[in-house]
């Protein structure tokens, strides 16, 4: 499971993104927890709540 996720992120790093892209990621319970592990020891990656931007 470890393996898969760190492949998915890998894979997020590899997409082509500037400073002012967004990236919204839907995925389960699971693989969420990975993913905010990875994103909050990233500095390529800013984790921002979703909601923020839904009216």
């Amino acid at each position: 499971m470890y393996n898969r996720n760190l492949m998915m992120f890998a894979n997020l790093n590899n997409v082509p993104i500037t400073k002012d892209d967004r990236i919204f990621i839907l995925m389960g319970a699971t693989h969420t927890a990975y993913f905010k592990d990875f994103l909050r020891r990233s500095p390529k990656f800013k984790e921002v709540n979703a909601l923020q931007y839904l009216k």
